[in-house]
């Protein structure tokens, strides 16, 4: 889930759109004790103050913020797309030196609404930026340099990860994260970004070293944000922190984006279809929504675009189902099929018209055929069998990790299974890959359309394991 993606892109346009006019709607006022009366105190509210009225000015380089950081990021101010949502009252809680960095100085400030009729505060942020020494003059710097200059960082192919000391590295799973990001890129003929990585357990204490010492985020604290103008990741997750894969994708494809021709269910609904959502992959995510929209005869996919469903858990039928759309019609048209969809337009009839024309259906029958592709997703107790517990994602054991495996490497075929038997994966048995040039010798044999359901996992020998796999050809795109 990437709310912030979108808000950035909004303020970068916004910022060139707009003139050198003092923006007057946010009111900076001081909390008790913090003393601006002596220098430089003095110097260095002033100089968070012009920033705060003029930092929608177009003037390039900000006079009042960092050179090397405005060299370092596009979208220098990191909070940008958390902090600047129309809440007029800032408040300095805090101004003095910053502990452990010379010539430094720490700001907090408190961003709230106060209700009209009740008085009551709504706090949205408390947050935190630095003052540092530019020659002669304090000029603003981000938290997150600061923040994280003693956690470890390893760079594997153009992925940096940062995290901290006291954090174990996963480093299996950190390059199966990295070479996501180039297989991606490749996929969608788009340069390899080079992105810095920040992950700990949990998404509080990652946005805590950005800068933001309380932004509500609701109950659930495992997940990522993205910023995207900057190639920026940030993850809060236990299981899954170095390959947190929603929010790299966003990064990897945000030129697809950039034009401004994407509606926001379509986007996420391609980073979901190639990352996954909430930690599950995408395969993992369709059960739950196909039982979902069985027991809701009349959701259509209008309605998800006029109206989404709240999320649920790890259910997000905005998402999942675009998600789907997004499978459907790579499998009918391949990549060129999906970035003519992704420039189809915001309006719902073009998003909806331009699917139906891609899938070669009617656009009165897109919703039946969607329905068709979900219903083969359903879970096998919602089809009349008994479930298969190593398929629940919860379950573990050898079983469960041979089925989680085995499905990661169906999804990194992209449905193209007879160009990718002879592909190098990190799924397979690397004796057979030296051995063998097309070392996956069922796939050679299989069409692309076909749709894979796992039978049966059982066990060979006492290190050997036999998955028995159906395939059959995808209905919903070839009738």
């Amino acid at each position: 889930m990437t709310p912030v993606a979108g808000l950035l892109l909004a303020i970068v346009c916004g910022a060139a759109a707009r003139g050198q006019a003092p923006d007057t709607s946010i009111r900076l006022s001081l909390g008790f004790g913090v003393d601006t009366a002596r220098s430089p105190e003095r110097e260095i509210f002033a100089r968070y103050q012009h920033y705060l009225t003029h930092r929608l000015d177009t003037i390039r380089p900000d006079p009042d913020w960092s050179l090397a950081e405005q060299r370092q990021w596009p979208l220098f101010d990191l909070l940008s797309g958390y902090i600047y949502q129309g809440f007029a009252n800032f408040t300095v809680v805090h101004l003095a030196p910053a502990e452990g960095l010379d010539s430094t100085y720490l700001i907090r400030t408190l961003i709230s609404a106060v209700d009209d009729s009740t008085r009551a505060v709504r706090p949205l942020a408390l947050y935190r930026v630095y003052a540092v020494r530019d020659g002669e003059r304090w000029v603003l710097a981000n938290a997150l340099p600061r923040m994280t200059r003693a956690w470890r960082h390893d760079k594997i192919d153009s992925v940096t990860f940062v995290f901290p000391p006291t954090r174990a590295f996963d480093r299996a799973r950190a390059t199966s994260g990295a070479r996501f990001v180039d297989s991606l890129a490749h996929a969608f003929a788009l340069p390899v970004p080079q992105i810095g990585y920040y992950f700990t357990d949990d998404l509080i204490e990652t946005l805590r070293a950005l800068g933001l010492e309380f932004f509500p985020l609701g109950a659930d604290t495992v997940g990522g944000r993205s910023n995207t103008a900057d190639r920026l990741v940030f993850v809060g997750s236990s299981s899954r922190g170095e390959d947190y894969r929603h929010e790299l994708a966003h990064v990897v494809l945000q030129p697809l984006i950039e034009r401004g021709s994407t509606t926001g269910l379509v986007m996420e609904g391609l980073m979901t279809w190639t990352g996954g959502s909430a930690g599950l992959e995408f395969r993992e995510l369709l059960p739950g929504l196909a039982t979902y929209v069985a027991a809701h005869p009349d959701l259509t996919l209008r309605g998800i675009l006029d109206a989404p469903p709240p999320r649920m858990g790890t259910l997000d039928v905005g998402y999942d189902g675009f998600a789907v759309l997004c499978d459907m019609i790579y499998r009918a048209g391949g990549i060129a099929a999906l970035r003519e969809w992704v420039q189809a337009g915001r309006e719902p009839d073009q998003v909806l018209g331009a699917a139906a024309r891609l899938l070669g259906v009617p656009t009165e029958q897109l919703d039946a055929s969607w329905r068709r592709r979900l219903s083969q997703s359903a879970p096998p107790a919602a089809r009349g069998s008994a479930p298969h517990p190593w398929a629940a994602s919860p379950a573990q054991g050898p079983e469960a990790e041979i089925y989680r495996t085995w499905l990661r490497y169906l999804e990194s075929l992209h449905g193209q299974y007879a160009q990718g038997a002879w592909k190098p994966s990190p799924y397979w048995l690397a004796a057979e890959q030296r051995r063998w040039h097309v070392y996956a010798l069922p796939m050679a044999y299989l069409p692309d359309s076909a749709e894979p359901e796992v039978l049966r996992i059982e066990p060979v020998s006492d290190s050997v394991y036999q998955v028995v796999t159906r395939f059959d050809e995808d209905s919903a795109t070839r009738p």
